[in-house]
């Protein structure tokens, strides 16, 4: 199942994303189209965790949404839509690309070290 969602509102269709991360918690990022249906503007991400505000008031500010709307969405995401994500193992799919990005930085650190490592030689090399 997909980690994100088109909903219509007044303001225009957004796109809800849900993602859960290891330290910041239950992330929603909200990205807004215009009418002909071209993104209006970058992605914008609120934590669960680390956010001064909460999910209404985000989706206040950054989707332009009237308090009431705000409020409602909020609360689907929070309660029903997060509850679905969870029971179609959306959580799950969050270790996965964790180990991806381990995986991937540590062949990159890997990498970077044999190359300074064979840099050192070859300037050794030269000086001897």
């Amino acid at each position: 199942m997909s980690d994100s969602r088109i909903v219509q509102t007044s303001r225009g269709w957004l796109e809800i994303g849900m993602l859960h991360l290891r330290w910041p918690g239950f992330m929603v990022s909200v990205r807004r189209f215009d009418e002909d249906g071209w993104g209006a503007d970058e992605k914008e991400q609120w934590y669960a965790n680390r956010s001064d505000e909460s999910l209404t008031q985000f989706l206040s500010s950054f989707a332009q949404l009237p308090g009431p709307e705000a409020s409602e969405l909020a609360s689907q995401v929070q309660g029903p839509w997060r509850e679905t994500w969870l029971a179609s193992g959306g959580a799950e799919e969050t270790p996965k690309l964790e180990r991806v990005a381990l995986t991937a930085v540590i062949g990159l650190v890997t990498v970077a070290l044999l190359a300074l490592m064979g840099l050192a030689f070859i300037v050794w090399l030269a000086v001897t």
